[in-house]
């Protein structure tokens, strides 16, 4: 199983009814509030529930002013369904969170969008729910896993996945194993030192990239050059269809991944770097984060788009979840035993995530 968080706390609710929720937001992407995936190895909740837990979250989140995180782990349970969900055979869950997990206190840290989220111990919260093992992983670095392992990126051994999206982040890999450095925080690119001004507190708590590289940016880039409101697609469109403001907006996000891109090209010195996210993996933004990285950087950089998309995180989950299983029954646990699982075939593995 794999449960994916991402959100945003203080929504408001312009529905009343499910099925006005349903026309409002797609369930499938939930990049505003308390996002839950159940989809993976298993599917613990049928696609009707999942609507009205999520919903009965939001209007306690809205009724009680609390944070999405207190109402999904609060132990009392406070929606209409028990504490503890049914999870059959279920044996694992891999849950990717938008931040740095800490192992020794079970908080997720550096993640401003989801508030609350490093007031208690997550992986407890989730067990004591679900009554299975659980293993926390950035949601970046899941998806580094989940391309290399599932993209045949496995001839990389130095490799870097770049996501852009509500924020940006990288996942590392170097010498084929998951780079997390002392606290689990490599790869967190969003709070490199330019970009925005890295001193103002706001780049304290977001980051001086993600300011000016992430869905704020664009869609306040545009609004700033154009006069004109629009969402992250509007802008691409507009670009598309030749508005300067819209292209020169993407021009400036494009200037600023292609510089980290050539600061983790110095550092890391990686044969890869593929960009993905539901803002890198455009087309027309990774043009251009490619021609920019060139003119930045002496050496060679290459920069491809990722194949497996939305599906990146939730592939790197599956393989943690294998591999933990195969070595529990094929080693008997034995501590720094590896397994290499085979991947399925992409289209396979897409289409049973689907």
């Amino acid at each position: 199983m794999m449960l994916s968080l991402a959100g945003r706390n203080g929504i408001d609710l312009p529905f009343r009814t499910v099925e006005e929720a349903r026309r409002a937001y797609d369930f499938s992407q939930l990049h505003d509030f308390l996002d839950i995936y159940y989809k993976g190895m298993s599917v613990l909740i049928g696609e009707q529930d999942f609507y009205d837990l999520t919903l009965a979250y939001l209007k306690r989140a809205r009724a009680d002013n609390v944070t999405h995180a207190e109402i999904f782990f609060d132990p009392q349970g406070h929606t209409e369904r028990d504490a503890k969900e049914p999870c059959g055979d279920l044996k694992i869950a891999v849950v990717g969170v938008p931040g740095v997990y800490d192992p020794k206190t079970g908080a997720v840290l550096m993640a401003p969008n989801i508030v609350g989220i490093d007031q208690f111990d997550l992986a407890a919260a989730v067990h004591k729910r679900l009554g299975i093992e659980i293993f926390v992983e950035n949601d970046v670095n899941l998806a580094a896993l989940g391309e290399h392992w599932l993209g045949n990126r496995r001839e990389h051994d130095n490799f870097v996945y770049i996501s852009v999206g509500t924020g940006i982040g990288a996942g590392v890999v170097v010498g084929g194993k998951l780079l997390r450095g002392t606290t689990g925080a490599a790869g967190e690119i969003g709070f490199l030192p330019f970009g925005a001004d890295p001193f103002e507190a706001e780049s304290h708590k977001f980051g001086a990239l993600e300011r000016v590289t992430a869905t704020s940016a664009i869609v306040g880039s545009y609004l700033e050059l154009s006069g004109r409101k629009s969402d992250v697609p509007g802008v691409f469109d507009a670009a598309g269809a030749g508005d300067a403001a819209a292209q020169e907006t993407l021009d400036r996000v494009a200037r600023q991944i292609a510089r980290a891109a050539a600061a983790i090209a110095a550092v890391v010195d990686p044969s890869l770097i593929v960009v993905g996210g539901s803002i890198g993996a455009r087309t027309e933004l990774l043009e251009r984060i490619v021609r920019f990285a060139s003119q930045c950087y002496p050496g060679k950089i290459t920069i491809e788009r990722s194949k497996l998309g939305a599906h990146a995180a939730l592939a790197g989950g599956v393989s943690i979840a294998l591999s933990h299983l195969h070595v529990s029954i094929f080693a008997e646990g034995q501590k720094g035993a590896e397994i290499l699982i085979p991947p399925p075939a992409i289209e396979d593995f897409k289409a049973g995530a689907s």
